[in-house]
């Protein structure tokens, strides 16, 4: 997640929204990233910070081959993904220890509540869980909403086609 992803209850907009979405896309359109052998599925994912009414935009991702490094390098060290005090792991690489679970974890239908004290290490408290509070849940329902399902996704190098996903390397 970028540190410009983290939005005020009137910056979360359709506009902004589709702007965070081409911005993640862009990493994998640039010149350093063309030709990588990998695959990346990602979807746009967010939380509402209750403490300090904050939503926290980020995208869960499924990603192999060189698109995770590309992730997990290039993209991380970006000055928008170097996180600050809020942000403290702005990008998370992980091997798959449940696939499905994890792969169907991207599609998940919610945002959660949750809070952030902003702080490191020992003096970090950051709890998730639970229904985003009124007014901000219609908020960002209704924002979602106006946007295509298929927009809230990030397909590199892999299509869509007639209801199945294909390898779109070559």
């Amino acid at each position: 997640m970028s540190s410009k992803w983290v939005l005020n209850p009137e910056e979360l907009t359709v506009d902004r929204v589709l702007s965070v979405l081409r911005e993640f896309e862009e990493n994998f359109r640039r010149k350093e990233a063309r030709g990588l052998k990998g695959h990346l599925i990602g979807k746009l994912d967010g939380e509402f910070d209750v403490a300090n009414e904050l939503f926290v935009l980020h995208f869960h991702c499924i990603c192999t081959g060189e698109m995770a490094s590309f992730l997990r390098g290039r993209v991380a060290k970006k000055p928008a993904y170097r996180g600050n005090d809020y942000i403290v792991r702005p990008v998370l690489v992980r091997a798959l220890y449940n696939p499905a679970f994890q792969t169907s974890y991207i599609s998940k239908t919610h945002w959660v509540k949750g809070t952030n004290n902003g702080l490191r290490g020992a003096d970090r408290i950051r709890y998730s869980g639970g229904r985003v509070p009124e007014p901000f849940g219609s908020l960002y329902l209704s924002v979602l909403n106006a946007i295509p399902l298929s927009k809230l996704y990030v397909f590199i190098n892999v299509a869509i086609r007639n209801g199945v996903l294909i390898d779109n390397l070559g």
